[in-house]
């Protein structure tokens, strides 16, 4: 028997020997009675049987107090120990202890000590990553799911549990527990985009409600992706939930503001066009009166006069004419008499006169005449047309000016083009203060009763600034 034995272990030796793990043999005293190659080089071994384990292995008195190899030899049962460090620290190992009980001799444990150092190094790395992804999806506050559909079950990152106000892995990692977290009126909703999204028929990406444990409601931005098997049933839904509750909140805000400002806005040019009434009103009533009435009585003195007299006189009759006109022009400017007692069509025809007889160039006017506009729409219309020519007046170079009127369904358009020197586009395409107060203006009363604003440079020279400006069905 005791040659079988020597057999064996001679089998065993040069098996070992050749394996890249450190294989070593020690009895219960601590004693190394074997070791392989492997364990020979990199333990610095020169003859196994001087070495006490402790001192090879641990470089230490005595065996440490986790090692298992003393509970092997009491039990006679296998052990493991993970990620251990042998001789100087640099390698890693996974530690194997197996009882080797031969027939005449005292008992002997195996050791095996396999490099587990790589696979430790991706581990730490991967611990590092999702820590370093954990901390950003708390900063962004946005988590990931992975839904197994035909397992049914759902996997939640530690930042979807507090979003949803639980702690990590208390989640029912179910579909159907998930819901239980959904606001009751959401519920609905949530089921039919997800079928949806299975079905093919809409991607998923969807606002809704949940309520955490102690009742508090916020809402969540979910986006997800679904994955197919060979037949096109799905299999996995891959997806992220965002808390937008203070992004949604502020954005309510937000529109609430502007819903506020464009109402001020509305009432603002309510308010600005009756005191333009009221103002030509007196213009025309009192200081025009005024004007016709000393013109009159300085008229009636010419009878009579002569020499420098006389000429003084008509020098101040001529005064009086020139302050009779402006006066006119003022009142037009301010509130053309033809805007409320006829219409948008002539109050332009109006005011294209009074421009070509200021500035000697040619203004056409074409399309539909707009009839039965309601005032508010027509005096905006009106303002933003007046703002647009002046402009190309004064701006563009121009020597011909064309404005077109439009009736498009439940909106009428108006375009003003000329044959200047055009737009900057970039620049008068900005949302806010581009192309000086006038544009800017435009853009203001515009957004207010929810218009656009189109800028357009022609291919021969030029430019045109279409408007369209909602007005219902009124015409």
């Amino acid at each position: 028997m005791e040659r079988d034995d020597h057999a064996v272990q001679a089998l065993i030796k040069q098996a070992v020997d050749v394996v890249p793990d450190m294989v070593f043999v020690v009895t219960t005293d601590g004693r190394m009675v074997f070791a392989n190659r492997s364990a020979k080089d990199r333990l610095g071994l020169t003859d196994e049987g001087k070495f006490r384990c402790c001192d090879a292995v641990h470089g230490c008195a005595d065996s440490p107090d986790w090692c298992p190899a003393s509970r092997v030899a009491q039990t006679g049962k296998p052990a493991c120990m993970e990620t251990m460090q042998v001789g100087d620290g640099s390698r890693w190992y996974d530690l194997h202890i197996y009882p080797l009980n031969s027939s005449g001799q005292r008992p002997q444990l195996l050791h095996v000590l396999t490099d587990c150092t790589d696979r430790k190094q991706a581990l730490d790395a991967l611990a590092r990553s999702e820590s370093s992804l954990a901390e950003a999806q708390r900063i962004a506050q946005l988590g990931n799911w992975d839904w197994n559909i035909v397992e049914n079950t759902l996997y939640w990152s530690d930042e979807i549990y507090r979003i949803f106000g639980l702690e990590p892995r208390q989640f029912g990692a179910t579909y159907e527990a998930f819901l239980e977290s959904v606001h009751p009126l959401d519920r609905e909703y949530v089921t039919t985009s997800v079928q949806k999204a299975l079905a093919g028929e809409e991607d998923y990406a969807i606002d809704h409600r949940i309520v955490q444990p102690d009742g508090t409601i916020r809402t969540v931005h979910e986006d997800a992706a679904i994955y197919r098997d060979s037949a096109g049933a799905p299999t996995r839904m891959l997806g992220t939930v965002r808390d937008v509750t203070e992004a949604r909140a502020a954005e309510v805000r937000r529109q609430e503001l502007l819903e506020e400002r464009q109402s001020l806005i509305v009432q603002l040019s309510g308010i600005e066009d009756r005191e333009r009434q009221e103002l030509a009103t007196e213009l025309h009533d009192r200081l025009g009166q005024e004007l016709a009435m000393a013109r009159i009585g300085t008229a009636s003195l010419k009878a009579g006069m002569d020499g420098d007299r006389l000429r003084l006189t008509e020098q101040v009759l001529d005064a009086l004419d020139n302050a009779i006109r402006e006066t006119r022009s003022l009142t037009r400017e301010l509130c053309p008499p033809a805007l409320h007692e006829m219409g948008l069509w002539e109050a332009l025809e109006d005011h294209i006169y009074s421009v070509e007889g200021r500035y000697g160039m040619r203004i056409d006017l074409f399309g539909d005449r707009l009839e039965g506009m309601d005032m508010r729409n027509r005096v905006e219309l009106f303002k933003i047309v007046r703002e647009l020519t002046n402009n190309a007046v004064k701006h563009s170079g121009a020597s011909r000016i064309s404005i077109r009127l439009l009736w498009d369904g439940d909106e009428v358009r108006a375009s003003v083009e000329d044959d200047g020197k055009g737009f900057d586009l970039p620049l008068a395409q900005q949302v806010e203060g581009a192309g000086g107060f006038g544009l800017f203006s435009i853009r203001q009363r515009l957004r207010a009763f929810g218009g656009q604003i189109f800028f357009e440079n022609s291919d021969g020279g030029g430019a045109m600034v279409t408007v369209a400006l909602p007005v219902g069905d009124q015409i």
